[in-house]
């Protein structure tokens, strides 16, 4: 992604299939306070509003290589850069399920990620059915089917 002014471009390549996509989008609003790389359920939105989330489809798994932010300054930086401030993100127990069986959907799963690589630009995110327990970055164990929780702090 790249903003210009008040313009937002998206780019996305598929180097499996040797295909991309691009466009530029204008933006009333715009937090550039934040980046990150995300793998996410779609969501439905009902009447009113009210939206939920689908279940994820196995992915298999897909990797960001190369992920830098520049920011507003002009500082490029790895993930792992040490400019950078970073929120601890925790996963907390579902208290609904998904709305897999209200409109006919399996069961779906999560999407969990490896580790940094050593430079701090490259991770995998691998589907993992839900239920199953996943190795959380760091140790740990998250089971699949629980919300993210964002603090305020600074991660350690």
């Amino acid at each position: 992604m790249t903003v210009t002014g008040r313009r937002v471009g998206i780019s996305l390549a598929d180097l499996t299939r040797h295909t991309s996509f691009s466009k530029v989008v204008p933006a009333r609003v715009l937090d550039l306070s934040s980046a990150e790389w995300i793998v996410e359920a779609p969501s439905y939105c009902l009447r009113h509003g009210r939206c939920a989330t689908l279940p994820l489809a196995d992915f298999g798994s897909t990797t960001f290589d190369g992920a830098a932010v520049e920011s507003t300054g002009g500082h490029l930086g790895a993930i792992s850069d040490p400019r950078w401030r970073s929120a601890r993100i925790r996963l907390v127990p579902r208290t609904a399920g998904y709305v897999s069986s209200q409109f006919g959907f399996g069961p779906g799963g999560e999407a969990a990620p490896s580790v940094l690589s050593r430079q701090g630009s490259a991770f995998s995110v691998a589907y993992t059915p839900l239920g199953a327990r996943v190795q959380a970055v760091g140790g740990g164990h998250l089971r699949a089917g629980a919300l993210l929780v964002h603090g305020a702090r600074r991660a350690s």
